[in-house]
């Protein structure tokens, strides 16, 4: 057994060597610490024509992103074209005002962002206007960072917290006499504060990434301090290895892990993930520098190699969970070169994992007794890490499989390469479980199995027409299920056909079967928004000089005839406004043109004839779903229930009471809308002056990343068995467009 080990001291180009180490081994960090906002789409697109001048460029980018000072519009010809203030809208949109009615010309935009990991990003975008346009040239030039070698500053960061807190947890799990010297904590500290500091002078404190590194930059530089100071005030040493352990925090909180659309175990895994990167990496160059004056007892190299044994459990553990983060399907494990190197990584791993078992159960008596032979295992060791090392460093720079089916970032050499797989009307910028971020307007959104969801799109200025989607929440592939359509009237789906209406003149109701993709045409001349419940859709039309609402069962192809009326008696001509569906009926307004009276209507399945409620003073009352029969509206006097087998409508009271909207009656619980300042919430209870919150706009501003300044708006409401199925707008505060951004939220059960 060798004598009692005396406390290690680094050798004259121990600092040196601690650099090179500390820069490399923070490649090992997690994948997302290095990445950055980039440009999803643009609107108008880059390089192409429109034919009527926008008022705005519109840039969508994949995570949250900052304005930057240095942005331009100019005409191609000369002549700035920029108007008012830029702004970033929703988090993730950055919106660059232009001049009312430009002339016909090309046009350069210069923009300029901060990701909110401190990443600057600045690119071009060019648009014509006028139709036959020839596609402009940027006559605008992005900067370029001025860098010797880029990243450089972040990965001296990263690997001087690695170094700090795995000498950190190396001195508090090691016997007193093997702590390593505090000379070479120092050193650690002054690699993060050096690297962290040149990091804030790059980034923004209005980042998340500034706020965390100005702060770590702060705890590097006290425990710099009290390591120096610890000679003079012994007690300052606790205070070193302190700060020391404070910083294992730093990175996962600086990086993505917080992005809005993680889920909450990347938080925990991410920070157990550089803990154990810590005291694999901080130990072994503690035993390497403690090495070359001394042996070590095998007293402490068992227990390093047990702790060891527990960090590399983390560090296999916490890797599987992030895999399992980037990866949406089992072959892109093969399929990608993300999961490719993935593997090469894997099989790296597990040779590091057969060298530590075998250190710890064959050679660490013989280990003990020869400072020669720990040095060479250790080196060689080593160099198993650095060959990972380099395997993870190639594995930041690959696009993880879960991205496949989101649009791809536009390089600004091939801007006008249209994004694979991703139906450029709904590009996806965020998910968060079974929740999604759209870069446009949404409307109707619904799910039938709270797995996927299945929305319209909503115009916007580049576009006039409007698209259906479908996403699958589980492998986050997209695909667009038709075009031109009329978002406006409505979406129904079961389990074998979508109904939808066209954007056609007149608009038509149509029914896609799932599995054949046949189209069937349900009516010709869709009047008004249609109704959908369980397997019936109803609708009203008008044909000629007739107006009818009709019935039609999905699952067993039946039409029913609720009402066919003339649409003009006795001089007095008559329109159809709504129409809703109960249980055991259907019911519809229809109000007289140019005159204060509107009659609701309503038929029961079994009926033999339609039942009226003349309704005088209110030229169209307001009609919501009611699964028990008519709920309605009536100016100056309130809400009404006019269920089927009652013979009158009933008042309902205590809604006059709150300062709530109904959206629906289920025939258990009221589901009604309230206004939270410029938002909206949606509660629901069994009795309208007692309700629970259902869903809150919390959800969508969490999503989105909203802090400030917009307005969150519902635009549906839709169920998945007992889930609630929201449409939220995101607007800004003084804006009054159709929206910049959507999150469509499919919630927890109602009822659990």
């Amino acid at each position: 057994m060798a004598a009692a080990i005396r406390a290690p001291r680094p050798a004259p180009g121990a600092f040196v060597w601690l650099v090179v180490v500390g820069c490399v081994v923070a490649a090992a960090m997690p994948a997302g610490a290095l990445a950055h906002a980039y440009l999803v789409r643009a609107q108008p697109a880059d390089g192409t024509a429109v034919a009527a001048a926008p008022v705005a460029v519109r840039l969508f980018f994949n995570s949250a992103i900052h304005a930057e000072p240095g942005m331009r519009a100019v005409r191609d010809t000369g002549g700035s074209v920029l108007d008012g203030r830029v702004r970033v809208v929703g988090g993730r949109e950055l919106v660059i005002p232009l001049r009312h009615r430009l002339p016909r010309g090309a046009y350069t935009v210069l923009w300029r962002v901060l990701s909110e990991d401190g990443h600057p990003v600045a690119g071009t975008t060019t648009f014509a206007v006028g139709a036959g346009q020839a596609r402009p040239r940027p006559v605008l030039t992005a900067p370029s960072e001025p860098r010797v070698l880029p990243g450089f500053e972040r990965w001296v960061f990263l690997g001087g917290v690695l170094l700090a807190v795995g000498l950190s947890i190396f001195r508090i799990a090691m016997p007193r006499e093997a702590a390593p010297s505090l000379r070479v904590l120092c050193a650690s500290f002054l690699l993060a504060a050096s690297g962290g500091a040149a990091l804030v002078e790059r980034a923004s404190l209005s980042t998340r990434f500034g706020v965390v590194a100005a702060a770590a930059v702060g705890v590097a530089c006290a425990g710099a301090l009290a390591s120096l100071l610890a000679g003079l005030f012994s007690r300052l040493a606790y205070g070193a290895w302190l700060c020391g352990i404070a910083l294992v925090v730093a990175p996962s909180a600086a990086g993505h892990a917080l992005d809005p659309g993680r889920s909450r175990i990347e938080l925990p895994a991410d920070v157990l993930h550089v803990a154990g990167s810590s005291v694999w990496f901080g130990g072994v160059v503690a035993l390497t520098l403690g090495a070359r004056r001394d042996a070590y007892r095998e007293q402490v190299l068992r227990r390093f190699s047990a702790l060891a044994l527990v960090a590399v459990a983390i560090i296999g553990a916490t890797g599987l969970v992030r895999a399992f983060g980037e990866l949406s399907a089992f072959e892109q494990v093969w399929a990608t070169s993300y999961g490719r190197l993935l593997i090469v990584k894997t099989v790296l791993f597990a040779a590091l994992v057969i060298l530590g078992w075998a250190n710890r159960y064959r050679f660490i008596p013989a280990l003990a007794r020869s400072a020669h032979g720990l040095r060479r295992n250790l080196g060689a060791e080593i160099m198993l890490l650095l060959v990972l090392i380099g395997a993870v460093a190639l594995l930041t720079q690959s696009r993880p499989g879960r991205d496949r089916g989101i649009a791809e970032p536009i390089p600004t050499a091939v801007r006008a390469r249209a994004a694979p797989q991703a139906p450029r009307e709904a590009v996806v910028l965020a998910q968060a479980g079974r929740a999604i971020q759209l870069a446009g307007a949404a409307a109707n959104a619904l799910s039938i199995d709270g797995n996927s969801v299945l929305w319209e799109t909503l115009p916007g200025e580049a576009s006039g027409s409007a698209a259906l989607v479908d996403r699958n929440l589980l492998t986050r592939r997209m695909r667009t299920v038709a075009r031109n359509v009329a978002p406006l009237y409505g979406l129904a789906s079961t389990t074998t056909s979508i109904v939808y209406a066209t954007a056609t003149v007149p608009v038509r109701l149509v029914a896609l079967d799932r599995r054949s993709g046949r189209l069937v045409v349900l009516s010709d001349s869709l009047a008004v928004p249609f109704a959908w419940r369980g397997d019936r859709v109803a609708w009203a039309e008008a044909a000629g000089t007739r107006q009818r609402v009709v019935v039609y069962n999905l699952r067993r192809h039946e039409t029913w005839t609720g009402a066919d009326l003339p649409s003009c008696v006795g001089g007095l001509c008559y329109r159809l406004d709504a129409v809703t569906l109960a249980d055991d009926g259907v019911a519809f307004v229809r109000s007289a043109i140019g005159s204060e009276t509107s009659s609701v209507v309503r038929r029961a399945f079994a009926a033999p004839r339609p039942d009226v409620m003349r309704i005088e003073q209110d030229p169209q009352p307001d009609l919501v779903p009611s699964a028990t029969g008519v709920l309605y509206y009536a100016l100056d006097r309130g809400w009404y229930r006019w269920d089927f087998g009652v013979k009158r409508p009933r008042r309902v009271g205590a809604l006059a009471a709150r300062a709530l909207s109904p959206i629906a009656y289920d025939g258990e619980q009221w589901l009604l809308l309230q206004h939270r300042g410029c938002d909206d919430a949606v509660v629901a209870g069994l009795n309208p002056t007692r309700t629970a919150t259902l869903a809150s706009p919390a959800r969508a501003h969490a999503v989105a990343a909203i802090r400030t300044g917009v307005c969150v708006r519902l635009e549906s409401l839709t169920w998945a068995g007992k889930r609630p199925v929201t449409t939220w707008i995101v607007v800004p505060r003084a804006s009054h467009s159709a929206g910049a951004t959507a999150v469509i939220v499919v919630g927890r059960s109602a009822h659990s």
